[in-house]
């Protein structure tokens, strides 16, 4: 689920980082331009590399700018390490775009980083002391006991829903707004398979007494998904006063609708449930999704033709996600790695989402979607349709194609360029997890993306979204 947001507002102490990130920036630079230097990059030589040179290097600086200054930024707004690793994921990603795939400035991304941060700390409190005290009384404790950066999420934890959610990850949910509970009762139903029980335990109980199998279950995890999209979402819905674009990935397109002002949230939940049973209900016991990274689009036609399988989403980068019979799709990754494919492997999700195995639960969604109560397109919004990036103008014309969505190809690059054609600035992934913030970053390094899930507390996110 991702919100794009436009707003051109600039906080107080914006000029602060921005003069941080110029600073660290051209401390990059200056790096470069220092000799002798033994077996290092400068503008005299290339020292024992032979994939960079002083270029390469003044690029990748000027690149990072902007992460610099953000993580000033979060620096003077207080920031947790998560949200530091959130933006300094974010930098790396852009970073090796910018170098094809040359580590540049890995190293500095994280030391010149935290001293960036705690730069804007200082700055902000108007406090006396060395950076260097300053970033072992802030984020000590957490380097030390932490990750220095997230994992990325490999194309495998990726789930039909669209939203990275890993098959062991517990879903953090902590808007006490609503009374999330009911709604998740109401939209499973109390005789719904894998969601008995949901009516008396809070969605965060409910993830943390389940097993990692019921959680990837099709119908409880799109219930989940949605959930946690809309929760963390009500927890800053009044402070999105400003245009925003709304679109979701495959079940995150539910979230979006609501989002764009269409349903409330309850009838979000509740036409999820429906659109789980109906795809549970055609789908047939042995469906599948997987993964194939890096294979020549000729090659991977020949596959899908050869083992009956097909295109259920692609991605930048080569990434598509393939649907099939189990064995099939099991079969084709595996030849796929012999003939090229980078990374290849099985998603969780144990059904054939966005295929035609799915196609007898179009019309009966359809039905569903015309028969939910709807309102127009708030203002403030502009909804893109996740399957294509095409703008919704009206919910009464679009529910064929969201219904169709299910047993149709997501073409999610697509997507992205068409959040890129609007002039958007900044993207949130709303989650659970940070894999389409990560995507949209490597897509389109120029447009700062963060995911909700990089940020320690609610307040923290709702800070970024006032200061932005």
């Amino acid at each position: 689920m991702t919100v794009a947001l436009r707003w051109q507002s600039t906080p107080a102490n914006a000029p602060d980082a921005e003069q941080l990130g110029d600073l660290a920036s051209r401390c990059l630079k200056l790096e470069v331009e220092t000799h002798p230097k033994p077996g290092l990059v400068s503008h005299v030589d290339n020292g024992a590399h032979s994939d960079m040179d002083a270029g390469l290097l003044c690029r990748s600086a000027d690149t990072l700018r902007p992460f610099l200054r953000d993580l000033a930024l979060a620096g003077a707004e207080g920031a947790g390490m998560s949200r530091l690793r959130a933006i300094g994921v974010a930098a790396e990603r852009a970073m090796l775009a910018e170098t094809g795939g040359v580590n540049t400035h890995r190293g500095a991304i994280f030391g010149l980083g935290l001293l960036c941060a705690a730069a804007g700390y200082r700055g902000a409190l108007g406090i006396r002391k060395s950076l260097g005290d300053l970033v072992s009384q802030r984020w000590g404790e957490d380097i030390l006991s932490g990750p220095i950066c997230h994992r990325h999420q490999p194309p495998a934890s990726r789930r039909s829903g669209g939203i990275a959610l890993r098959t062991s990850q517990r879903i953090r949910i902590s808007c006490r707004r609503r009374r999330w509970t009911s709604r998740l009762a109401r939209a499973g139903h109390r005789d719904s398979s894998g969601l008995r029980g949901a009516q008396s335990q809070s969605p965060r109980q409910f993830v943390r007494t389940q097993s990692a199998d019921e959680l990837s279950a099709n119908h409880v995890s799109q219930i989940l998904t949605v959930t946690s999209a809309l929760a963390i979402h009500a927890c800053m819905a009044d402070l999105l006063t400003e245009p925003a674009a709304v679109t979701g990935y495959s079940v995150g397109e539910m979230t979006a609708w609501s989002i764009a002002g269409i349903w409330t949230a309850d009838e979000a939940l509740r036409l999820t449930a429906v659109r789980a049973r109906l795809m549970d209900s055609v789908a047939g016991p042995d469906g599948r999704l997987g993964y194939v990274r890096g294979l020549d689009p000729a090659a991977l036609e020949r596959l899908l033709g050869k083992h009956r399988c097909e295109i259920a989403i692609r991605n930048p980068d080569r990434l598509v996600v393939v649907g099939g019979a189990e064995q099939d799709v099991i079969d084709l990754c595996e030849e796929a790695i012999r003939q090229g494919a980078t990374r290849t492997g099985l998603l969780a999700v144990r059904i054939a989402s966005h295929t035609r195995q799915l196609e007898q639960a179009c019309r009966p969604l359809q039905l569903a979607l015309d028969a939910s109560t709807r309102s127009a397109i708030a203002s403030q919004r502009v909804l893109l349709a996740g399957g294509d990036g095409e703008r919704i103008f009206s919910a009464s014309n679009a529910t064929a194609k969201l219904a169709c969505q299910v047993a149709r190809p997501i073409d999610w690059s697509a997507t992205l360029e068409a959040l890129a054609e609007l002039g958007v600035s900044r993207v949130l992934d709303l989650g659970p997890g940070h894999a389409l913030a990560e995507m949209m970053q490597a897509f389109l390094p120029s447009i700062r993306c963060y995911a909700a899930d990089g940020f320690r507390t609610v307040d923290g996110l709702r800070n970024w979204i006032a200061a932005e």
